[in-house]
Parts: structure tokens; C-alpha cells; sequence
């Protein structure tokens, strides 16, 4: 196998792993602003803490798109890479065929490369 399709078969798996971790954290997230709302008791009530649990969500959906854009990238790079890489087949075998005249005989020869 040639460096460039291993190196697009690593670039994908990469990619699906950053795909698999962008929806992830973007479940956590979801988690994590439900707690929020019900933790929000609005502006008569500050101890409820809905405002930290806010910005954690914000911080985890942040990194949820960052890792949905790298695992996309990364997964088009991959599929880029395998699809362009040089092909593996050996040269195409040939059998060619010529009149064959000698002194007293004539035919045809056949010769080739396999």
C-alpha cells in the first residue's frame, strides 16, 4: 500500500474520531444548558448557579463545533487522499502476434509480457 492511501486511511479514521467527539460533547452540552434551565431561577435568585452551568454548556458546544470542523476536515482530506493516491495495479500483461518469415517456413510468432 502506497504512504499517501495509508496516510488518507489515518486522516479518516482521524477525522470519524473527531466527528464521533464534536456529537459527543454536543450531547453533554445539550446535558449541560437542560441543567442550567432548571437550575436558572432568574434575577430574584443568585444562588441557583444556572449561570455557571450556562457557560459551561457554551464552552462545550464551542468545542463540539471545533471538533466537527476538524473531523470533517480531516475526513475529506482522508477520502482526497486515498482516492488520488497512485494506482497499485502492475503494468497491464499484452500478448502480441507477427507474421513470422523464414527461409522454408512461415507463420506467426507470439510473444508478450506478463
Amino acid at each position: 500500500m502506497s504512504v499517501q492511501r495509508i496516510l488518507g486511511f489515518v486522516a479518516g479514521g482521524v477525522g470519524i474520531a473527531g466527528i464521533g467527539t464534536g456529537i459527543g460533547l454536543g450531547v453533554y452540552a445539550l446535558s449541560k444548558h437542560d441543567d442550567a434551565q432548571m437550575l436558572f431561577c432568574g434575577a430574584t435568585c443568585s444562588g441557583g448557579g444556572g449561570d455557571m452551568v450556562q457557560a459551561q454548556a457554551k464552552r462545550l458546544a464551542i468545542g463540539s463545533t471545533i471538533a466537527f470542523i476538524a473531523g470533517g476536515t480531516f475526513t475529506a482530506g482522508g477520502i482526497v487522499l486515498v482516492f488520488t493516491a497512485p494506482s497499485e495495479k502492475p503494468a497491464a500483461s499484452s500478448i502480441h502476434v507477427a507474421p513470422l518469415i523464414s527461409q522454408g517456413s512461415t507463420g506467426f510468432t507470439f510473444y508478450g509480457t506478463f
